[in-house]
């Protein structure tokens, strides 16, 4: 979670800023994966869920934590870049793929979320919809193994 958060180093309050972060992306239902991308921008998008009060207090927070890092602001925020990615095979996303593949005998699917996994860390417009949680929530999906 550190490297999540662009830190190089280890201070004893990084846990509670960590449990803070996840109580707050839980409680605000905050998509993981979107939410680290945007925090490793130096400037986070204009979404009201981070003009939330509580948001706003944790981010203070990791700003002050920032200035004990041993790298400089913008190192962190590359490094954060480096181990943050933009794109993961959501699995509403994998479904749809299977679908066309084995249903429809469409394999263009299949080779255009290889392109977006193969290359996940660097943003690209035209992959957009692969950074999209489902609307409706995952409704408890699981996975196993072999799927």
């Amino acid at each position: 979670m550190r490297k999540k958060l662009g830190f190089t180093n280890e201070l004893a309050d990084d846990k509670k800023l960590v449990d803070d972060l996840l109580i707050w992306m839980q409680t605000n239902k905050a998509d993981y994966t979107n939410s680290f991308y945007h925090f490793s921008s130096d400037k986070l998008p204009d979404l009201a869920i981070y003009q939330d009060e509580a948001f706003r207090l944790w981010n203070e927070r990791w700003r002050q934590r920032q200035l004990e890092n041993e790298l400089p602001l913008e190192e962190a925020l590359s490094f954060m870049r480096a181990n943050n990615p933009v794109f993961i095979p959501r699995n509403h996303l994998v479904e749809e793929t299977l679908q066309a593949a084995t249903v429809g005998q469409d394999m263009s699917l299949v080779y255009q979320l290889l392109d977006v996994v193969s290359d996940p860390y660097n943003y690209r417009d035209a992959f957009e919809e692969y950074q999209q949680p489902p609307a409706t929530g995952d409704g408890g999906y699981k996975t196993f193994c072999g799927t």
